[in-house]
């Protein structure tokens, strides 16, 4: 497996403090979604994207309007982003999205899909592990990292989640950020984003 362009920056070219302020009203008006996978050190939250967000995104790929919660069934949207809250550095455990999570059941995610950050308050490193059959059963001090980086307010992170098992760790106590899906089957055109 080739552990290399697996991540792109992109310039956010939105105003950030305009984007916290929105993100920080619209989550104090919602219930946090309830995630099976999380810990209680995580809260995220679903809802629509303003129009010059939604334009941003879909910039960069197309993104995923309507959201089919895998654990409840229902369907979300349109322009569907989510809010991501992390305290007292909650960790992202190590999981895979698209058909692999599927399959090992550590996450659902869609076939063909990329997600989408964009860090509002606070840094994060994302890490990949070296890819094994048996990813679910080892513990973290036997997974491989074999690659990282860190990302920051005002960049654009996407990353290919639906090839490699991933996780990470916020560089501050608290982390705003928001998250976006592409649309599926696009594996082909993401590979050559990602390629550029």
């Amino acid at each position: 497996m080739d552990y290399k362009n697996w991540y792109k920056f992109l310039p956010l070219n939105l105003d950030l403090n305009d984007l916290i302020a929105w993100a920080q009203k619209t989550k104090s008006e919602l219930e946090p979604i309830p995630q099976l996978w999380t810990t209680s050190d995580k809260k995220y939250y679903r809802t629509t994207a303003p129009d010059d967000l939604w334009r941003r995104a879909n910039e960069i790929f197309p993104c995923k309007s309507q959201y089919i919660e895998p654990y409840d069934g229902l369907e979300y949207g349109p322009r569907i982003v989510f809010i991501w809250e992390y305290t007292e550095k909650g960790r992202l455990r190590c999981h895979i999205d698209g058909p692999k999570g599927h399959e090992s059941g550590s996450t659902s995610g869609y076939p063909g899909t990329s997600s989408m950050v964009i860090p509002l308050i606070g840094g994060f490193t994302t890490w990949i592990y070296r890819d094994d059959p048996n990813m679910r059963d080892l513990t973290e001090d036997q997974r491989e990292i074999v690659d990282q980086v860190t990302y920051y307010p005002g960049e654009i992170f996407i990353m290919k989640n639906y090839e490699y098992w991933h996780g990470g760790l916020p560089t501050d106590d608290y982390r705003m950020a928001l998250f976006f899906f592409s649309e599926s089957d696009l594996e082909a055109e993401l590979n050559q984003l990602f390629a550029e």
